[in-house]
């Protein structure tokens, strides 16, 4: 079995839909694929998971970003796995919802290659601008965006990702114009962010609660 630990920003946790029961389960270490960039929501909570996992089962866990394509990258290295219950990701809303439905081939069947097991946790966007923007609304930022159409840049961790579709929601909800920005992860967005070379995100709020 290979298990899917799902990003909507909302995550669930998978099986592969090919497992089978291992009596000694799990007698060798486990690996915890991260489809995002460390220090993230999904990556942070893959360590607590991979921690209380070790406690659990005196296994040793390891934890490795594979970041790319919204995620896809890490859910396709695990879709091709051995389903032998050793190969687990923190994929997310992206790689198992949004990109199916917007890229013709891709390199797994998240309904075929996996089976959904439990929400995780749930992250919400909150969007955020540059101290230098003059707006400190909504209807302002939206005020600015007509009058100045080409203005804001925003960047997101990659298309169908709950950044990239909060961005595109809102240009179809206010008609504004916003230019959008893939990078390879959030921490990789930040540091433009903070330079000026962004200045609008559509962020996820990191206060999220894991499950006991």
């Amino acid at each position: 079995m290979k298990v899917l630990i799902g990003l909507l920003a909302a995550f669930s946790l998978v099986f592969a839909s090919s497992a089978s029961a291992q009596a000694a389960y799990p007698d060798k270490p486990i690996k915890i694929l991260v489809g995002f960039s460390p220090g993230v929501a999904p990556d942070v909570t893959s360590r607590l998971f991979a921690d209380k996992f070790s406690e659990t089962w005196a296994r040793g866990v390891v934890v490795e970003n594979v970041t790319g394509a919204g995620g896809n990258l890490a859910v396709e290295r695990t879709a091709k796995a051995p389903a032998d219950g050793y190969n687990l990701v923190m994929g997310g809303n992206a790689a198992v919802v949004i990109n199916p439905n917007l890229i013709d081939k891709l390199g797994y069947d998240p309904v075929k290659d996996f089976t959904y097991i439990t929400q995780v946790f749930i992250v919400p966007n909150i969007m955020v601008v540059t101290p230098d923007v003059p707006a400190r609304t909504v209807q302002e930022v939206i005020a600015l965006a007509r009058q100045k159409p080409d203005y804001f840049v925003a960047g997101h961790a990659g298309v169908g990702t709950s950044q990239h579709l909060a961005g595109e929601l809102f240009m179809k909800m206010t008609g504004v114009k916003i230019q959008q920005v893939p990078y390879r992860g959030t921490t990789a967005i930040l540091p433009d962010l903070l330079g000026g070379r962004l200045n609008i995100f559509f962020i996820k709020d990191a206060g999220i609660k894991v499950p006991q």
